[in-house]
Protein backbone atom coordinates (compact mmCIF):
# COMPACT_ATOMS: atom_id res chain seq x y z
CA UNK A 1 0.00 0.00 0.00
CA UNK A 2 1.35 2.98 -1.21
CA UNK A 3 1.71 5.65 1.76
CA UNK A 4 0.19 8.81 1.63
CA UNK A 5 2.66 11.70 1.61
CA UNK A 6 2.44 15.21 4.28
CA UNK A 7 2.80 17.96 3.61
CA UNK A 8 6.10 19.88 4.25
CA UNK A 9 5.60 23.64 5.07
CA UNK A 10 9.05 25.23 4.94
CA UNK A 11 10.03 28.92 4.16
CA UNK A 12 10.73 30.00 0.05
CA UNK A 13 14.00 30.46 -1.25
CA UNK A 14 15.07 34.01 -0.89
CA UNK A 15 15.07 34.24 -4.91
CA UNK A 16 11.04 33.43 -4.60
CA UNK A 17 10.48 35.88 -1.78
CA UNK A 18 12.57 38.93 -3.78
CA UNK A 19 10.67 38.00 -7.10
CA UNK A 20 7.14 38.73 -5.15
CA UNK A 21 8.23 41.61 -3.51
CA UNK A 22 9.56 43.20 -6.46
CA UNK A 23 6.05 42.33 -8.19
CA UNK A 24 4.08 43.68 -4.75
CA UNK A 25 1.57 47.07 -4.95
CA UNK A 26 2.42 47.53 -1.30
CA UNK A 27 6.03 47.18 -1.89
CA UNK A 28 6.21 49.74 -5.03
CA UNK A 29 4.39 52.06 -3.51
CA UNK A 30 6.57 52.72 -0.15
CA UNK A 31 9.38 52.07 -2.38
CA UNK A 32 7.65 55.32 -4.54
CA UNK A 33 8.43 57.68 -1.35
CA UNK A 34 12.18 55.87 -1.05
CA UNK A 35 12.50 57.04 -4.77
CA UNK A 36 10.81 60.56 -4.31
CA UNK A 37 13.39 61.69 -1.47
CA UNK A 38 16.23 64.29 -2.80
CA UNK A 39 19.20 62.89 -2.89
CA UNK A 40 20.70 65.23 -0.37
CA UNK A 41 17.87 64.24 1.99
CA UNK A 42 18.42 60.19 1.25
CA UNK A 43 21.95 61.31 2.21
CA UNK A 44 21.17 62.78 5.82
CA UNK A 45 19.09 59.48 6.84
CA UNK A 46 21.78 57.10 5.16
CA UNK A 47 24.05 58.88 7.49
CA UNK A 48 22.10 59.32 10.40
CA UNK A 49 21.06 55.55 10.60
CA UNK A 50 24.43 54.42 10.27
CA UNK A 51 25.32 56.57 13.38
CA UNK A 52 22.95 55.19 15.10
CA UNK A 53 25.32 53.13 17.56
CA UNK A 54 22.45 51.50 19.50
CA UNK A 55 19.24 49.18 18.40
CA UNK A 56 16.97 49.83 15.87
CA UNK A 57 13.82 49.03 16.78
CA UNK A 58 10.93 50.10 14.88
CA UNK A 59 10.53 53.00 17.24
CA UNK A 60 13.60 54.16 16.98
CA UNK A 61 13.88 53.87 13.07
CA UNK A 62 10.39 55.84 13.19
CA UNK A 63 12.04 58.41 15.56
CA UNK A 64 14.86 58.99 12.97
CA UNK A 65 13.13 59.02 9.75
CA UNK A 66 10.66 61.46 11.55
CA UNK A 67 13.68 63.83 12.64
CA UNK A 68 15.56 63.52 9.14
CA UNK A 69 12.58 64.39 6.77
CA UNK A 70 10.87 66.64 9.14
CA UNK A 71 7.17 66.02 10.69
CA UNK A 72 5.45 68.08 8.23
CA UNK A 73 6.81 65.70 5.46
CA UNK A 74 3.77 63.11 3.97
CA UNK A 75 6.88 60.88 3.15
CA UNK A 76 8.13 59.76 7.00
CA UNK A 77 5.40 56.97 7.61
CA UNK A 78 5.77 54.65 3.90
CA UNK A 79 9.69 55.61 4.16
CA UNK A 80 9.55 54.60 7.72
CA UNK A 81 7.57 51.36 6.90
CA UNK A 82 9.38 50.49 3.83
CA UNK A 83 12.98 50.27 5.53
CA UNK A 84 11.38 48.03 8.54
CA UNK A 85 9.69 46.15 6.20
CA UNK A 86 12.68 45.24 3.83
CA UNK A 87 14.80 44.90 7.01
CA UNK A 88 12.77 42.34 7.90
CA UNK A 89 12.73 40.55 5.01
CA UNK A 90 16.10 40.54 4.18
CA UNK A 91 17.02 39.23 7.70
CA UNK A 92 14.28 37.15 9.29
CA UNK A 93 12.84 35.82 5.62
CA UNK A 94 15.63 34.86 4.24
CA UNK A 95 17.80 32.02 3.95
CA UNK A 96 20.60 34.05 2.87
CA UNK A 97 23.31 36.05 3.81
CA UNK A 98 22.65 39.91 3.66
CA UNK A 99 24.87 40.72 0.97
CA UNK A 100 23.35 37.99 -0.88
CA UNK A 101 19.75 38.94 -0.26
CA UNK A 102 20.61 42.44 -1.02
CA UNK A 103 22.19 40.92 -4.25
CA UNK A 104 18.78 39.09 -4.99
CA UNK A 105 16.85 41.54 -4.55
CA UNK A 106 18.76 43.98 -6.90
CA UNK A 107 18.50 41.59 -9.67
CA UNK A 108 14.36 40.90 -8.99
CA UNK A 109 14.10 44.41 -8.93
CA UNK A 110 15.98 44.72 -12.09
CA UNK A 111 14.00 42.10 -14.09
CA UNK A 112 10.19 42.04 -12.50
CA UNK A 113 9.57 46.27 -11.00
CA UNK A 114 8.08 46.99 -14.25
CA UNK A 115 6.42 49.98 -13.20
CA UNK A 116 10.07 51.61 -12.63
CA UNK A 117 12.64 52.93 -15.22
CA UNK A 118 15.52 51.52 -15.24
CA UNK A 119 17.59 54.38 -13.38
CA UNK A 120 14.48 54.05 -10.82
CA UNK A 121 15.28 50.19 -10.25
CA UNK A 122 18.99 51.03 -10.15
CA UNK A 123 18.41 53.78 -7.49
CA UNK A 124 16.35 51.95 -5.43
CA UNK A 125 18.27 49.16 -5.09
CA UNK A 126 21.15 51.09 -4.21
CA UNK A 127 18.96 53.05 -1.57
CA UNK A 128 18.09 49.87 -0.63
CA UNK A 129 21.48 48.94 -0.02
CA UNK A 130 22.57 52.23 1.96
CA UNK A 131 18.88 52.52 4.30
CA UNK A 132 18.56 48.97 4.98
CA UNK A 133 21.61 46.86 4.73
CA UNK A 134 24.44 49.21 6.00
CA UNK A 135 23.13 50.22 9.57
CA UNK A 136 24.48 48.35 11.90
CA UNK A 137 21.79 48.89 14.50
CA UNK A 138 19.19 47.29 12.75
CA UNK A 139 21.66 44.15 12.48
CA UNK A 140 21.89 44.76 16.17
CA UNK A 141 17.99 44.65 16.69
CA UNK A 142 17.84 41.55 14.66
CA UNK A 143 20.07 39.66 16.80
CA UNK A 144 18.66 40.94 19.83
CA UNK A 145 15.35 39.55 18.84
CA UNK A 146 16.47 36.04 17.88
CA UNK A 147 17.37 35.91 21.14
CA UNK A 148 14.61 36.56 22.90
CA UNK A 149 12.40 34.43 20.65
CA UNK A 150 14.60 31.75 21.00
CA UNK A 151 14.87 32.00 24.76
CA UNK A 152 11.53 29.84 25.89
CA UNK A 153 7.98 29.40 24.20
CA UNK A 154 6.29 32.38 23.43
CA UNK A 155 3.67 33.24 25.73
CA UNK A 156 0.40 35.20 24.24
CA UNK A 157 -1.56 35.50 27.00
CA UNK A 158 -1.80 34.95 30.71
CA UNK A 159 -5.06 34.76 32.05
CA UNK A 160 -6.08 34.21 35.61
CA UNK A 161 -9.59 33.34 36.63
CA UNK A 162 -11.25 33.04 39.82
CA UNK A 163 -14.83 32.14 40.31
CA UNK A 164 -17.45 30.25 42.62
CA UNK A 165 -18.48 26.04 41.90
CA UNK A 166 -21.54 25.68 43.65
CA UNK A 167 -22.31 22.65 46.02
CA UNK A 168 -25.67 21.77 45.99
CA UNK A 169 -27.91 18.99 47.91
CA UNK A 170 -28.51 15.49 46.83
CA UNK A 171 -31.86 16.42 45.18
CA UNK A 172 -29.96 19.76 43.08
CA UNK A 173 -32.87 22.07 44.88
CA UNK A 174 -30.38 23.78 47.15
CA UNK A 175 -27.01 25.34 47.30
CA UNK A 176 -25.41 23.91 50.47
CA UNK A 177 -22.06 25.61 50.11
CA UNK A 178 -19.64 27.41 47.14
CA UNK A 179 -16.18 26.51 45.98
CA UNK A 180 -13.59 29.20 45.28
CA UNK A 181 -11.67 28.02 42.20
CA UNK A 182 -8.70 29.91 40.44
CA UNK A 183 -7.53 28.84 37.00
CA UNK A 184 -4.71 30.09 35.57
CA UNK A 185 -4.91 29.69 31.65
CA UNK A 186 -1.40 30.69 29.21
CA UNK A 187 -1.95 31.12 25.88
CA UNK A 188 1.60 29.87 24.21
CA UNK A 189 3.21 29.46 20.62
CA UNK A 190 4.53 26.05 20.33
CA UNK A 191 8.16 25.40 18.54
CA UNK A 192 5.93 24.45 15.17
CA UNK A 193 3.98 28.49 15.26
CA UNK A 194 1.43 26.48 16.15
CA UNK A 195 -0.38 28.28 19.27
CA UNK A 196 -1.93 26.19 22.36
CA UNK A 197 -3.06 26.26 25.57
CA UNK A 198 -2.45 25.15 29.24
CA UNK A 199 -4.58 25.96 32.03
CA UNK A 200 -3.82 25.02 35.58
CA UNK A 201 -6.11 24.86 38.62
CA UNK A 202 -4.38 26.78 41.60
CA UNK A 203 -5.24 27.01 45.18
CA UNK A 204 -5.47 30.34 47.29
CA UNK A 205 -1.96 29.81 48.57
CA UNK A 206 -0.50 28.93 45.34
CA UNK A 207 -1.97 32.16 43.87
CA UNK A 208 -0.84 34.33 46.88
CA UNK A 209 2.52 32.37 46.19
CA UNK A 210 2.53 33.70 42.47
CA UNK A 211 1.66 37.08 43.55
CA UNK A 212 4.52 36.97 45.54
CA UNK A 213 7.23 35.55 43.26
CA UNK A 214 5.97 38.24 40.50
CA UNK A 215 6.54 40.87 42.61
CA UNK A 216 10.09 39.35 43.33
CA UNK A 217 10.91 39.29 40.08
CA UNK A 218 9.88 42.88 39.25
CA UNK A 219 11.98 43.60 41.67
CA UNK A 220 14.91 41.59 40.37
CA UNK A 221 14.38 43.24 36.83
CA UNK A 222 14.77 46.87 38.03
CA UNK A 223 17.96 45.78 39.70
CA UNK A 224 19.07 44.98 36.03
CA UNK A 225 17.90 47.81 34.66
CA UNK A 226 20.14 49.48 36.93
CA UNK A 227 22.73 47.95 36.61
CA UNK A 228 22.68 47.85 32.54
CA UNK A 229 22.13 52.05 32.87
CA UNK A 230 24.97 52.26 35.02
CA UNK A 231 27.05 50.78 33.01
CA UNK A 232 26.11 52.28 30.00
CA UNK A 233 24.52 49.10 28.23
CA UNK A 234 21.63 49.45 25.66
CA UNK A 235 18.55 47.80 26.60
CA UNK A 236 16.54 46.23 23.11
CA UNK A 237 13.35 47.05 22.28
CA UNK A 238 11.80 42.86 21.46
CA UNK A 239 9.46 40.48 23.01
CA UNK A 240 11.48 40.44 26.37
CA UNK A 241 10.96 43.99 26.84
CA UNK A 242 8.38 46.44 27.31
CA UNK A 243 7.08 48.19 24.66
CA UNK A 244 9.31 51.42 25.79
CA UNK A 245 12.13 48.95 25.18
CA UNK A 246 12.58 49.43 28.70
CA UNK A 247 12.38 46.63 31.56
CA UNK A 248 9.42 47.19 33.91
Amino acid sequence: MARAALPCFTSPPFSVVADYLAKDEDFLADAGAVLGLEGSVCTALEDALTAEKSFLSRKALNGIVLRVLGPESPAVKKVSAFIWRVHRTIRRDSDQPVERSVALLREAISEHSETLTAEQRKLLADRIEKLVAVPAGLARQYKAEQLAEATGTELEDLQLICDVRPVFNEERSEIEGAIPISTLKLDVLGPNGLPSRIEVRLTEAQVADLFEKAHYAQNKLSVIKRMLEKNSISLPSTSATTDEGRLA
